[in-house]
């Protein structure tokens, strides 16, 4: 036994009433915002990717130096404090390792701080000093007066 397939011509006889002929105009006007919708899905698809890329690191992020980046995050009040810490601390050295377990320029007790770049290095420096201290002119201040921050 087989099924009848829908054809036109079998459609147009169950079409008695002539519900499908009215809606055959339809048919193009539902073709156009279906195609319309697919567009705004994408233009926002595309914007929403390119915002990723924004904050990915530019080459200049990349090639400034920590000093630098600590500029461009502090006032220059903290900024005076954080440089002189830091050069008390590891002279502004990557790879700087005191015996007592701290790594970096910020001579932290973290060894995965080790593996970090100078700036990450810094952008890490100061979180911790902002949790632990407040500011970088406390940190100094503490480190004047017992010898470690």
């Amino acid at each position: 036994m087989t099924t009848p397939v829908l054809t036109c011509t079998y459609a147009n006889e169950l079409d008695s009433s002539g519900t499908l002929s009215s809606l055959k105009p339809l048919r193009g006007l539902a073709t156009t915002a279906c195609r319309l919708v697919g567009a705004v899905v994408l233009a926002i698809g595309i914007s929403m990717s390119s915002v990723a890329y924004a904050y990915a690191p530019t080459k200049a992020l990349v090639q400034m130096s920590p000093k630098d980046y600590a500029k461009t995050q502090l006032n220059p009040t903290e900024y005076k404090c954080i440089e002189t810490l830091y050069t008390l601390e590891s002279n502004w050295r990557r790879a700087a390792y005191n015996p007592s377990g701290a790594y970096g320029i910020p001579q932290l007790k973290n060894k995965l701080i080790q593996h970090m770049s100078g700036v990450d290095q810094v952008r890490y420096g100061i979180k911790y000093i902002r949790h632990r201290y407040g500011s970088t002119c406390i940190a100094l201040h503490h480190m004047y007066s017992k010898g470690w921050h």
